[in-house]
Parts: structure tokens; sequence; C-alpha cells
């Protein structure tokens, strides 16, 4: 994608890409919140906000 913007190319990567990247994010986030494994998708992923996001997170925790 980075190569595409700087040849002023269009990306290859398009909506749907994204979206699956970031459920893919929101669902490494929920997982380590409940520190274990879980299925993907997860239910209530389309709701979840993570702690970072809402600025819950603390590193020294």
């Amino acid at each position: 994608m980075v190569q595409s913007f700087l040849a002023g190319k269009r990306p290859e990567e398009n909506f749907s890409d994204g979206v699956a990247v970031t459920e893919l994010l929101m669902t490494a986030y929920m997982s380590a919140e409940q520190d274990k494994t879980i299925q993907f998708p997860p239910p209530g992923l389309d709701d979840f906000v993570p702690a970072v996001a809402k600025g819950e997170w603390n590193p020294n925790q």
C-alpha cells in the first residue's frame, strides 16, 4: 500500500481489506484484555471498544 501511495497509484487493497484488518486488530485487543485466546470472530466484536481507545489502558498495571 505504501509503495502505491509513493508511486501515486491506487493501492490493490480495498475497503473490505481494511475492514478485515480492523476486525483482526479489534479481536487481538479483545483477546489481550481477556488474557486468553478467543475464537474469530468473537461475539460482540461490532460493539467492542478497546480500553486503549477509551483512555483506560495503563501499561504499568
